[in-house]
Parts: C-alpha cells; structure tokens; sequence
C-alpha cells in the first residue's frame, strides 16, 4: 500500500485447510507473486474455523473466535 498516491495491491496465497487434531503439519502460505506496488507491505494471518457435515464445510454461524492477525509490518 502506497499512502502517497494510494495504490494499493492485494495477494493472497492459496488457502490451507487443516484439521484440528495432533498431528504436526508443514504448510507454505507463499504468494504465487509479490505485489508490485512500492510502499508498505502489510502481511496478513487469517484463521477461520469450519465444521465438518456429510463431507461438507460450513463456517461456524458464530465467528466470534475467528482471527485475523498483523504478522509483520514492512
């Protein structure tokens, strides 16, 4: 996000779904591109959770445990 002229750019990497349970998993949350508009690059988490209905994910009517979350500053 350039403030100056207020271009902005968004990217986003593709979506990862994992399940909740113990079992340790490596994920890569790269972007397929880097954006190209020169200024601040603010980089995102979001984590939303889902439930599981006859092979079907459905977003938890309550969201309120949903995050999204500023992980670095650039």
């Amino acid at each position: 996000m350039d403030f100056t002229t207020e271009d902005s750019e968004l990217v986003v990497s593709p979506v990862t779904n994992l399940p909740i349970d113990l079992n340790l998993q490596s994920i890569s949350l790269l972007p397929p591109t880097m954006p190209s508009v020169a200024g601040t690059t603010f980089f995102l988490l979001t984590v939303t959770y889902f439930q599981e209905v006859n092979g079907l994910q459905y977003s938890l009517r309550n969201e309120e445990f949903n995050v999204l979350h500023i992980v670095e500053v650039v």
